[in-house]
């Protein structure tokens, strides 16, 4: 799966990883940075960079902005500093043989037309180089280093975002950041490999209890294959000593409670999908 997906992130070079709950997006993305960059060590990895994002998030936190500074008097003052991704393709362009990767967390937890402001226009994957340089909010006060004369993204640099769209935090993507941005679906079947290893003896019934409790789900009007329920909910079940009761009571309970809030018939359904996943 890591081979399938680097392919298409070398391809594309802006992928966002979109699945349901519980999928993995996440440790798929470092799995594919480390892939891709060669970066292998989980605490030492200088080519491939993550950054969570939320619905705080700006420009001055992402790209470049004034940050406040005190003098040698003690006087407070500010100052124009490189945000992370910045920061981060400076590094890529002084070493352009090398592959970097710079994951965005859940990025669609904030207003992406804001946080990425005129780079929308330099991260076009046909832009990549000097070709896609634009002035930056804040390039009056950047008098020297790499992009004194305009940001553009490095060839070398790929970015990988992951996201939920049904997540209460999600904030809609217009079609200008959407266009930018490959996407590529997680489903929770394809991620049962995080189980290899953990859940080794149990993963034939987890298959089957994850199956059926998805289908139900899907049978919910109003309801689809975004609410399914992703595969690391089940690696517990093996701290639980194989107690699929106690796996539904304490863990998947309140997420299917959550799908379902609102709607007049939820205890019906919920009992739908109770039966499903016991007879499973």
């Amino acid at each position: 799966m890591v081979d399938y997906f680097k392919s298409f992130v070398l391809t594309s070079r802006n992928v966002i990883l979109n699945g349901a709950i519980g999928t993995g997006k996440t440790l798929l993305a470092k799995e594919l940075a480390e892939a891709i960059t060669g970066d292998t060590d989980k605490l030492n990895h200088p080519h491939w960079e993550l950054m969570v994002f939320t619905p705080s998030t700006c420009y001055e936190d992402f790209m470049e902005g004034l940050r406040p500074v005190r003098d040698v008097k003690g006087n407070i003052g500010s100052e124009r500093k490189d945000g992370p991704f910045k920061a981060f393709c400076k590094k890529a362009l002084n070493d352009p043989e090398q592959n970097y990767v710079f994951i965005i967390d859940n990025i669609n937890h904030c207003n992406l037309t804001e946080v990425f402001g005129e780079l929308v226009y330099a991260i076009e994957p046909a832009l990549r180089g000097v070709e896609g340089k634009v002035r930056t909010r804040y390039q009056y006060l950047d008098e020297e280093g790499e992009f004194k004369d305009g940001f553009f993204v490095p060839e070398n640099v790929f970015i990988i975002g992951t996201m939920n769209e049904i997540d209460h935090s999600a904030v809609p993507m217009d079609y200008s950041m959407r266009r930018r941005f490959a996407f590529k679906e997680v489903t929770a079947v394809s991620r049962i490999d995080m189980w290899d290893g953990n859940i080794d003896n149990l993963k034939d019934v987890a298959l089957s209890k994850m199956n059926a409790i998805n289908a139900a789900i899907e049978q919910i009007p109003g309801l689809n294959s975004a609410y399914h329920i992703g595969p690391s909910y089940f690696l517990k079940i093996q701290d639980l000593h194989g107690d699929w009761s106690e796996l539904w009571h304490s863990t998947l309970i309140g997420l299917v409670a959550e799908y379902l809030r609102g709607m007049p018939d939820a205890q019906e359904r919920m009992q739908e999908v109770v039966d499903a996943y016991n007879m499973a």
